[in-house]
């Protein structure tokens, strides 16, 4: 049977979690000092390492022989755990048990001591699905639980989760996954599953993905079936992604409000079947890399995760809006992403918002006409005054000619 590469390439100890040193450190040092607590809350986004982390921590507490609060992996406790042939270790998902009746049944399950393991665990992935009722069951058991019970909580949205819930658990925050190590483990991957991929379609993996391992070894996946080698053709096609061109194309029309070629493009990318979602994704972060270009210059570099336009940017900084121009146009793209997830009509909505922005635009323009008037007031008379000095010194000019033609002396004051 074929295992997902997400599964397949789970970390099994500590030390293969990545970009979440501060948490596994912690765990070790509680392995290594026995100092395990009754409960603990997992929080972050999604595929950062929560479950996994959840049970490496499970096997390392039950682990007969732990390396430096790692799990030996050869142990019949750890190979038991990582077959999930052991009872003592469960792991459920919230989101399809979240009645009151579940946690009690867990209530009463969790008196019996463990069969094999040192701790009975229970892993609730998704636990802010828990119905009010359910928390308050599950609270009664947090409150006096048994020696050999350890609770870890995994969720993505830890304030949907009673604060004293909350208060009786040694919370842990996972931030997202750092873009380099990600893109490492990736080419790390890919060279054992023998898959080619150029750098460019990797790096586009990791942005896309946003810090999710687990959504990046998906698309990974998915975009190596049918391929020999995966590059930026290969892995717009797959995904549906719009490609560079036509973000450009789009940003020159708005730039020169030419609205039938808006349309135009919009239809064309519409009717090649690419994902509108993804465009607007793409329009947000080159307009993002604009802002970022248009104030910091060469220092953007630094400080954007993934950079795809600021090289465009740099050698046409013509093409680039102004500070409010650029705000302008996220803010109304940022709009349009919560609204195209859940319209029936995308297209239609695209294009409106689209062709919203450059009728914002043209009042801008007569904004700025508007403010500068009196300066072309100012020059106009400026260049006046210059025309008639230069018709006053011209007739002076002729009336000495005039002058000494007919020998008519001119005496100086």
């Amino acid at each position: 049977m074929h295992i997902a590469l997400y599964r397949k390439f789970r970390p099994k100890q500590f030390k293969d979690v990545i970009s979440q040193n501060n948490i596994t450190t912690t765990l070790k040092n509680e392995v290594k000092l026995k100092k395990i607590a009754h409960a603990y809350i997992f929080s972050g986004p999604k595929g950062t390492g929560k479950t996994s982390c959840a049970k490496i921590f499970s096997k390392a507490i039950n682990c007969k022989n732990p390396q430096d609060g790692e799990p030996c992996l050869e142990c019949n406790v750890c190979k038991g755990l990582e077959d999930e042939a052991l009872l003592d270790v469960t792991e459920l998902d919230a989101a399809s048990n979240n009645g009151v009746n579940d946690i009690r049944f867990l209530k009463d399950e969790a008196n019996f001591v463990p069969s094999y393991c040192k701790f009975r665990v229970y892993i609730l992935d998704e636990v802010h699905m828990l119905s009010s009722s359910a928390f308050n069951a599950l609270l009664k058991i947090m409150e006096s639980p048994p020696k050999h019970l350890i609770f870890i909580l995994a969720t993505t949205d830890v304030y949907k989760i009673p604060s004293t819930v909350l208060s009786r658990c040694q919370r842990f925050d996972f931030n997202r996954i750092n873009l380099k190590d990600m893109e490492a483990k990736i080419g790390e991957i890919a060279g054992e599953e023998k898959i080619k991929i150029t750098k460019e379609a990797v790096k586009k993996i990791v942005s896309i993905s946003q810090g999710s391992m687990r959504d990046a070894l998906s698309i990974l996946e998915k975009c190596s079936i049918g391929f020999e080698k995966i590059g930026m053709k290969e892995l717009n096609d797959v995904l549906s992604i719009v490609d560079e061109g036509y973000v450009l194309s789009l940003h020159k029309a708005i730039k020169e409000l030419n609205y039938s070629n808006i349309i135009k493009i919009i239809n064309k990318i519409y009717w090649e079947g690419k994902n509108l979602e993804n465009l607007v994704l793409e329009l947000i972060n080159f307009y993002r890399e604009m802002l970022y270009y248009v104030n910091l210059k060469e220092e953007a570099k630094n400080l954007l995760e993934y950079c795809s336009y600021l090289d465009f940017f740099k050698e046409n900084e013509n093409e680039c809006f102004n500070f409010k121009e650029i705000n302008l146009v996220l803010e109304n793209f940022l709009k349009l992403y919560e609204k195209i997830k859940y319209s029936s009509n995308q297209k239609f909505l695209l294009e409106i918002f689209t062709l919203k922005v450059c009728d914002n635009f043209s009042k801008i323009n007569y904004e700025n006409i508007g403010n500068n008037i009196e300066k072309i007031k100012n020059n106009c008379k400026i260049k006046i005054k210059d025309k008639e000095k230069d018709k006053e010194k011209n007739i002076f000019n002729r009336f000495i000619d005039i002058a000494k033609n007919n020998n008519i002396e001119i005496e100086d004051e």
